[in-house]
């Protein structure tokens, strides 16, 4: 049923474990986390992550992580 696209398995919050639910059920129950959520370009995902690394790394070096590897 997943491989045709007809279910979701996700794993629960709490235990972990597994669920299998239907694709339109999933879709709806995750709108309310996603609804104000801004639509953004590849372009604009490439460059917060550009960001993000160079702050992880900056943080890396400030805390000197990794630094006798």
């Amino acid at each position: 049923m997943r491989k045709e696209g007809r279910a979701v398995v996700f794993p629960t919050d709490k235990s972990g474990k597994f669920c299998i639910d239907t694709y339109e059920n999933y879709v709806a129950g995750m709108e309310e986390h996603v609804m104000k959520d801004k639509i953004i370009t590849t372009k604009e995902k490439e460059n917060i992550v550009r960001q993000l690394n160079g702050h992880s790394s900056m943080l890396s070096k400030a805390l000197g992580l990794c630094r006798d590897h």
